[in-house]
């Protein structure tokens, strides 16, 4: 996904009120406001509740639900994925208050420091977006095996947690 379209999708949800937090590699790149790598799709995080609004606003904007439950791994069991016509993917990890607890755990257990889950601003394109902290984010990759562009994530977000 090229960085005017995530910056669009981006901006449609902020525009929607659509509460979110963006997950993954654009939230690394937001993270640090550079894109540092090409991306094959945008992962955000949405609580149950929020997923019939955000499906509606992703649909105008042209994502449609391609795949409605499908595992998300240990921290977001429940993910959705939406396809555009010109290619584009989006996965909403869907996740409920309750479910952010081992999220921060298993972080403050990773680099043994104190963890907040409240999301941190980012930027891309110019566009502020809520995202994850660089601890919980790293946290998302434990325990299963990582291509060269999740390792390269995990030595940044290492820093930016330390930070």
């Amino acid at each position: 996904m090229k960085q005017a379209e995530a910056s669009r999708v981006l901006a449609g949800l902020l525009t929607a009120e659509v509460p979110f937090v963006l997950a993954g590699g654009w939230a690394v790149d937001a993270l640090v406001t550079e894109l540092r790598r090409r991306h094959s799709d945008l992962d955000v995080i949405a609580s149950p509740e929020v997923v019939p609004l955000m499906i509606s606003v992703l649909a105008g904007l042209g994502y449609l639900l391609a795949i409605a439950d499908c595992e998300g791994g240990w921290w977001a069991p429940h993910k959705m994925v939406l396809r555009s016509g010109g290619g584009g993917r989006i996965e909403v990890l869907v996740l409920a208050a309750q479910q952010w607890d081992p999220l921060v755990r298993r972080a403050a257990a990773l680099l043994g420091v104190d963890v907040d889950r409240a999301p941190v601003p980012g930027h891309i394109g110019g566009l502020e977006v809520p995202c994850l902290p660089a601890a919980p984010q790293l946290a998302t990759h434990d325990g299963f095996a990582m291509n060269r562009d999740q390792r390269s994530d995990s030595r940044l977000l290492v820093e930016l947690a330390r930070q």
